[in-house]
């Protein structure tokens, strides 16, 4: 457990509840841009073209990478308030560090989007600690590809954190802090379907679905 002022010690899960809700509803804004752009690219290779393709314009790319950035100050939040719990869940090292990162990179985009976006090397090495972390981790990757899709992997919110890993820990959260009231857990309301079809078998692949990146 982290240090935490005797302000919260009467309701620690307070906190982290308020942001699970918040990265819940991120991810159900987010995921279906992704969704959406990933299809729009696949099916500019499929032989015959669909009759009506499925495109993304400026306003919905400008969106994605809004919710992508509020996904990661959301997820960040909740991994400060899970660490206030009397017995916080174990979380993939990996995991939270590059959403801490991540976040740090684009809060701070004036200064390392011209690290991380350009290419093929990078012209200078990040200035801050989170940043050089990041860099090492990642040589080849930045934290600013808000549409990242990785057919065995399905959406990336950072390169080595899936958007699954991300729906893991907002479940892993809520059985924390309701572990921490069990005589008034909280209900949440379920979670929205995601757009894909998801891979049942080896060779299969994550693939968005049209019903719900068309409309």
């Amino acid at each position: 457990m982290a240090q935490r002022d005797r302000y919260f010690d009467t309701m620690p899960e307070r906190q982290p509840l308020l942001w699970v809700a918040a990265v819940r509803r991120t991810l159900e804004r987010w995921e279906p841009l992704v969704a959406r752009h990933t299809l729009a690219g696949l099916q500019k290779h499929q032989k015959p073209l669909p009759e009506h393709p499925v495109s993304i314009d400026l306003l919905e790319m400008w969106q994605g990478e809004t919710e992508h950035h509020f996904l990661l100050v959301a997820a960040g939040q909740l991994l400060k308030g899970l660490a206030m719990l009397d017995d916080p869940p174990a979380i993939d090292e990996i995991v939270a560090a590059e959403l801490r990162e991540a976040r740090d990179l684009n809060e701070h985009w004036e200064d390392n989007m011209p690290v991380f976006n350009v290419g093929p090397t990078r012209p200078r090495d990040p200035a801050r600690t989170s940043g050089k972390r990041f860099a090492d981790r990642n040589p080849r990757h930045g934290p600013y590809c808000w549409w990242a899709w990785d057919g065995a992997r399905g959406p990336l919110i950072t390169p080595n954190v899936t958007a699954t890993q991300v729906h893991e820990l907002v479940e892993t959260s809520i059985a924390a802090c309701n572990a921490a009231r069990p005589e008034e857990p909280v209900e949440l309301p379920a979670a929205a379907p995601r757009p894909w079809y998801f891979p049942t078998k080896e060779g299969d692949l994550w693939w968005p679905k049209l019903d719900a990146v068309s409309a």
